[in-house]
């Protein structure tokens, strides 16, 4: 056996370390504008060198401009405070640019800176829509000063769904020995409002008979609000409120308890010849149908609202768009004066200058920070509308084909940079509010040599699918050759696709019967 020993030896090697202020300035790039809030209002409060300008005006003085920078590296050189560190070239130069993106060539600011599962999707598959609450907002609002007032008046913290369970449950009469084992059935709703633990291991859980667990179920299904709640399917939800409605004995309750899944199945003339009624009345009784909600948890207020903040907003001038950031989101912030006099005090502790020194440099990169991502963020905007002029103008068909790697070219920037930069921003735009990844996509080109992007594809379908006749609704392959006769050459396994995507339901499913 080869002796064994233990030694040391030296190598030399390259490595690339990200720096913190790398750190930060990608985590406020990628950073969405309630999460940046967030992150912003904690830098307030930690650094106490930092503040933010009340005046949201565009006045001079409230603006951000060359000459704070000039003040602060004017009060740290004797300070050995050196703007132009090779940690702040690192993190400028690395991420975006060799030059700071809010900067112009001389230095100054610009003028602009600034299974039940399964089952519930084959019943919105049979193209059963319920009433459930809107989780975003689309709006064509022409006052856009009045617009972002109403989106800052929206966003509001509010109790989430155990919070309210909770307190439903403590104003019901329930035994105070059993108050823990129905926090633990409460605990167990999910976001639908669907108990997702089995009774059987709740029993287990809470060492108690199974009877009990089940009496508690059936107590809560009849005193929570709304209807629905603590149901274990889709079915048993539905059935709850139409007992609230009084309605348990229905033809409707009897077409959810015994035939709900044939419906889903579009097998609509089997359930008619079953229940001994005919095609129109069952047609009836599904409209009824679908005024049940699939998510009765929908109706009680979650922690944070939907309402969506835009990044960007767009606004037609004349024959041009012109973009605008979000300045209600990203407050100006300046350094205090306070502090950096005390650098040239004499009579300031060395301990307490050293203090400042490091606040200076944080606030330094939190401003520099912020700029760079209000910079990028609005340079990528104005790139997509110089794309995607024609979908400003004219609307979906003229969607074009393009991709994070053509505006990072454009940008010199990383492809990554990119991605980052617009990862959960939107932009308000004349025709709505829409991500910033809607307008990136593959495409196709026509026999003409037209361009058409992959969603312009998609609209052409929905078109097609709108106008077809119901009764003999277009195959997948059928819409293949329409698409086809286009001079666009898409498959039919790509309209299956894009028909999925769409949430359109296939065609044995969409024809209605007579």
């Amino acid at each position: 056996m080869p002796e064994q020993s233990l030694y040391q030896n030296q190598e030399q090697r390259q490595e690339q370390i990200i720096a913190p202020q790398q750190i930060q300035s990608l985590e406020y790039l990628m950073a969405q504008t309630a999460e940046l809030q967030a992150k912003i209002d904690k830098e307030l409060e930690e650094n106490p060198l930092l503040e933010e300008v009340e005046n949201s005006s565009d006045k001079p003085e409230d603006k951000i401009t060359s000459q704070d920078e000039n003040e602060i590296n004017d009060s740290a050189q004797d300070e050995d405070i050196s703007p132009d560190s090779p940690s702040d070239e690192r993190t400028d130069s690395d991420i975006f640019e060799n030059k700071l993106p809010f900067q112009s060539d001389s230095g100054d600011f610009p003028e602009d800176y600034n299974d039940n599962d399964s089952f519930e999707s084959e019943i919105e598959q049979a193209g059963i829509s319920f009433v459930s609450s809107p989780t975003s907002v689309k709006s064509n609002t022409p006052d856009y000063d009045e617009h972002r007032q109403f989106i800052m008046d929206s966003i509001t913290s509010k109790p989430s769904l155990q919070e309210q369970l909770l307190e439903q449950l403590h104003f019901l009469n329930i035994p105070e020995e059993q108050m823990k084992i129905a926090e633990l059935i409460v605990g167990s709703i999910d976001e639908k409002g669907f108990l997702r633990s089995h009774p059987a291991d709740l029993a287990t859980k809470e060492q108690v008979d199974i009877s009990t667990i089940e009496s508690l179920i059936k107590f809560l299904q009849e005193h929570l609000d709304p209807p629905g709640l603590c149901a274990r399917d889709i079915k048993e939800c539905f059935l709850l409120q139409l007992k609230a409605k009084g309605m348990e004995k229905s033809k409707i309750a009897y077409l959810v308890k015994h035939h709900l899944e044939d419906i889903a199945k579009n097998k609509k003339p089997a359930v008619a010849k079953k229940m001994k009624i005919s095609l129109e009345e069952l047609e009836d009784l599904i409209a009824e149908l679908r005024k049940l909600d699939p998510a009765p948890a929908n109706q009680l207020s979650t922690s944070i609202s939907t309402q969506i903040i835009p990044d960007v907003f767009i606004e037609k001038k004349g024959n041009i768009f012109i973009s605008q950031t979000n300045k209600e989101w990203s407050p100006k912030l300046r350094i205090s004066q306070k502090y950096l006099k005390m650098l040239d005090d004499p009579l300031t502790p060395p301990e307490t200058k050293s203090w400042i020194r490091e606040k200076v440099n944080r606030a330094k990169n939190v401003i520099r920070s912020l700029s760079q991502r209000e910079s990028t963020i609005k340079r990528i905007a104005d790139l997509i509308i110089d794309e995607q002029f024609e979908f400003f103008e004219k609307g979906y068909e003229y969607l074009k084909p393009l991709t994070m790697q053509k505006i990072a070219d454009k940008l010199g920037l990383h492809e990554t940079t990119i991605s980052r930069a617009i990862s959960g921003k939107y932009m308000q735009t004349p025709r709505g509010l829409f991500e910033f990844k809607f307008f990136f996509s593959t495409g196709y080109k026509s026999e003409s040599g037209e361009e058409m992007s992959s969603k312009s594809v998609m609209e052409k379908i929905r078109e097609m699918i709108d106008n077809e006749d119901p009764r003999k609704p277009l195959s997948d392959q059928d819409i293949s050759e329409k698409l086809k006769a286009q001079g666009l050459n898409v498959a039919r396994r790509t309209v299956a696709k894009y028909r999925e995507e769409l949430g359109i339901q296939s065609s044995h499913l969409r024809r209605q019967h007579t």
